[in-house]
């Protein structure tokens, strides 16, 4: 009987196990999928952005004309990827000052433009125009804490020129 005992709960504990390490191999399956559908909508918002943005250039449009109607003079760009390093070359030889730009991944990243991290001390300027759009809230939110200055999306600029 003890023999009977100890092996029903050697395999309730295995069985147990079983199913635990199944729920986390769900769990990470869960997260692997939120992953891949959050990376999934940013590249769509970045997408649509960026078609907005050429067919705002096919008719004149310009986001440097458009800061300037907003009485941005001076700004900085949040998110030096792709989108960051479009515009500013866009900005580069245009009335608006692109004092500074602001990444996560500072260190990592090299052009002819001031890089800093958001954890370093921020100089003042007009704006920040943040081209991370799917995260605009959270780094808005995150950057209110150390700046009093307007923080515009990349894709509300576009949209709305």
């Amino acid at each position: 009987m003890k023999d009977l005992l100890k092996n029903l709960f050697v395999f309730c504990c295995g069985l147990g196990c079983g199913i635990s390490a199944d729920l986390q191999k769900s769990k990470s399956k869960a997260q692997q999928i939120e992953n891949i559908n959050n990376k999934s909508k940013k590249h769509v918002d970045l997408f649509e952005t960026s078609i907005q943005w050429v067919l705002n250039l096919q008719e004149g449009k310009r986001i440097d004309e458009y800061l300037n109607k907003l009485g941005y003079k001076c700004i900085a760009i949040y998110g030096m990827g792709k989108m960051g390093e479009a515009l500013f070359r866009e900005l580069k030889n245009s009335g608006i000052t692109v004092k500074y730009c602001i990444d996560k991944n500072a260190e990592d990243i090299y052009g002819d433009y001031i890089i800093v991290s958001p954890d370093d001390e921020l100089d003042m300027v007009d704006a920040i125009v943040i081209t991370a759009v799917s995260y605009f809230d959270e780094i808005k939110e995150m950057l209110s804490r150390k700046m009093n200055c307007e923080m515009i999306s990349l894709e509300d600029i576009v949209y709305r020129m």
